[in-house]
């Protein structure tokens, strides 16, 4: 992680506009516990790419994981009109509004997520794809959540 998150800031510096080094060391970041220079990196990149929609679910966990949960909250929104299909996004977006107080948003968000999740696994159960075991999307709900839970 290191080695990587050394190469990304390397990239930075000879193209400081490069989004997805950017997204990459924010996520190496998040995922070290390093939270505040995670929030930092995807606040910068949202503001510079503000529909780069995994940057939006990126900063959105962020703030979830730091109990800023109603400032989550407008991210997630955000990402989930630029990807409807975005199922950890329908997921967090859950997770922000019940912890925000938002019970009705958050029952809606949950039965999108329900659907959408549904809707995927069909169509790569169509495809032949063989799902391995937890796998949801390129980003993860998050250490210990599976996507069946009844609580998000």
């Amino acid at each position: 992680r290191d080695q990587a998150a050394a190469e990304f800031r390397a990239e930075l510096t000879l193209d400081a506009q490069n989004g997805n080094a950017l997204y990459e060391l924010a996520q190496l970041d998040h995922e070290s516990g390093k939270l505040e220079d995670s929030r930092k990196e995807f606040e910068t990149l949202v503001v510079a790419q503000p529909d780069f929609e995994q940057a939006q679910v990126g900063l959105a966990s962020v703030l979830i994981d730091s109990e800023n949960t109603s400032l989550a909250v407008p991210h997630l929104k955000h990402a989930v009109e630029l990807d409807p299909n975005d199922e950890v996004a329908w997921y967090r977006l859950a997770q922000a509004l019940r912890a925000s107080g938002d019970r009705e948003g958050q029952k809606q968000a949950m039965e999108t997520f329900r659907r959408v999740h549904a809707s995927e696994q069909n169509r790569l159960i169509r495809a032949g794809v063989r799902l391995p075991s937890g796998e949801v999307t390129p980003q993860e709900l998050g250490k210990g959540e599976q996507p069946d839970a009844a609580h998000p």
